[in-house]
């Protein structure tokens, strides 16, 4: 069944993003116990993540014209010097990307078989054991994990829909950042498209997600990110964002790839999202 068009919930989505209780943890236990069932197969590039696999490459693509949006580095360690968190970081597809990369990463999940996942095939890969640059993992929300100082780059790829209470998920998110560096995020738009391909399509009709991953009602708009940054003020009382880009993307089921487009096409509801902190 289609999801109704709803106002006056929606606008009741749109508010919380700004008025909710900082007491509030964010952390969904039935998203993690769903995740934590899917641990087994992070792995598998035909397995039930096979669709991150995929969208690791755009991820990086993004990171890469975020950061270096004049020129293309010239050597394949161009993340070196950078340090990352990566939160909502699962089995590990882009903590571990990053880190061959030449960053210095740490990855942190709820999922405690996720965590166990991405740290057995860290310490497995015997590249990271020579450049002595493993991957950090630890289990636990953004609400637990501390940091003496901020990270160059914080992500969260595809964990915005999963959480409970986005803007306290957002406001921690936000804290980690040190100033002049980057969040980069990217999620769903909750579209009539997105319910059609993400949860018809993809889990209940072509099974390439499991089914159960996805709420409709959990999925944010650009606008409302948007929305929050523009608002979003630091601890002088001054704007906390510096800029921001977008860059939407979508899935062709046919080819089973994954390609950007500039803007929401019919059929197109993922997209990146970037923010910059000011200095």
């Amino acid at each position: 069944m289609i999801p109704r068009l709803n106002t006056a919930r929606i606008c009741r989505c749109i508010t919380t993003v700004f008025q909710q209780s900082r007491n509030s943890s964010t952390v969904n236990f039935r998203e993690v116990s769903h995740f934590d069932s899917l641990a087994a197969t992070w792995w598998d590039p035909n397995g039930s993540s096979r669709l991150l696999h995929r969208m690791n490459p755009l991820r990086l693509t993004f990171i890469k014209s975020v950061l270096f949006p004049l020129e293309s580095p010239t050597t394949c360690k161009f993340l070196k010097d950078y340090s990352i968190l990566d939160v909502g970081c699962g089995g590990g597809i882009l903590t571990e990307s990053l880190a061959r990369l030449g960053a210095k990463v740490e990855g942190i999940d709820a999922s405690s078989r996720a965590i166990n996942v991405a740290q057995s095939h860290a310490r497995s890969d015997p590249i990271f054991i020579q450049d002595n640059n493993i991957p950090t993992y630890t289990c636990e929300s953004i609400h637990d994990h501390k940091s003496k100082e901020g990270y160059d780059v914080v992500t969260a790829m595809e964990v915005l829909e999963h959480v409970d209470y986005p803007s306290i998920f957002l406001d921690e998110l936000v804290t980690k950042v040190k100033p002049g560096g980057w969040l980069i995020l990217s999620t769903i738009a909750r579209t009539y498209a997105a319910w059609t391909g993400s949860i018809l399509l993809a889990e209940r009709i072509l099974g390439i997600v499991p089914v159960g991953t996805h709420q409709w009602e959990k999925f944010i708009r650009e606008e409302e990110l948007r929305e929050y940054f523009g608002k979003l003020r630091n601890e002088k009382g001054m704007p906390w964002t510096k800029e921001m880009r977008v860059e939407w993307c979508g899935f062709n089921p046919l080819k089973g790839e994954w390609f950007f487009t500039k803007a929401a096409t019919p059929g197109v509801f993922n997209y990146f999202i970037a923010i910059r902190k000011t200095t």
